[in-house]
């Protein structure tokens, strides 16, 4: 059973190719500065994700090392999943639905409770409510700005889920998890 209900997600983007030219290339390569994590931490993880900004300052000052740290410190197992989605658009009702494999790393035993969180996200229920928008359902559906996100960090259960093999693939390898196939 999750202790907490799900009320900040951090979104997580595909890294940087290319080499930075000027400090604010550099501020946005590492994204926030207030993160609390090490500059050893923000070199690693910058090849492997860059973090969305979330516009609340609960996602910054520690809120991300203290999830990865709680991560570190548990029993993880990491597996992929088809999820559906759905998503309807504002501006013209047009609807995306579809479903797409989604690779989770959490603890065994709430294994369960967060692909039932995911799935329900996936489909915009808003029985999930987070501080800023997840926009699980919109960037399954490749809709808009969200397209870019690939990945989430759960922060107030540590999981992580991911639409993007490789940075799926990259955070197994960091928490020393192997895929179990289904």
């Amino acid at each position: 059973m999750l202790e907490h209900s799900t009320w900040h997600v951090q979104r997580l983007k595909k890294p940087y190719k290319e080499e930075v030219e000027t400090p604010l290339q550099a501020l946005m390569k590492y994204e926030l500065v207030a993160t609390g994590l090490s500059s050893n931490a923000k070199e690693v993880l910058s090849g492997i994700c860059v973090w969305d900004y979330m516009g609340a300052s609960e996602y910054e000052f520690g809120a991300i090392p203290k999830a990865l740290r709680s991560m570190v410190i548990r029993r993880l197992i990491a597996k992929v999943f088809p999820v559906p989605y759905h998503f309807k658009r504002w501006r013209d009702s047009k609807v995306f639905e579809g479903v797409k494999d989604i690779g989770i790393i959490c603890k065994e035993e709430e294994l369960q409770e967060v692909l039932s969180r995911i799935m329900r996200m996936a489909v915009g229920d808003p029985s999930i409510r987070c501080k800023e928008s997840h926009e699980v359902d919109q960037s399954l559906a490749e809709y808009d700005y969200s397209k870019d996100v690939y990945g989430w960090l759960e922060l107030d259960n540590g999981y992580m889920f991911f639409k993007d093999r490789k940075m799926f693939d990259n955070f197994c390898c960091m928490f020393d998890v192997s895929i179990k196939e289904n």
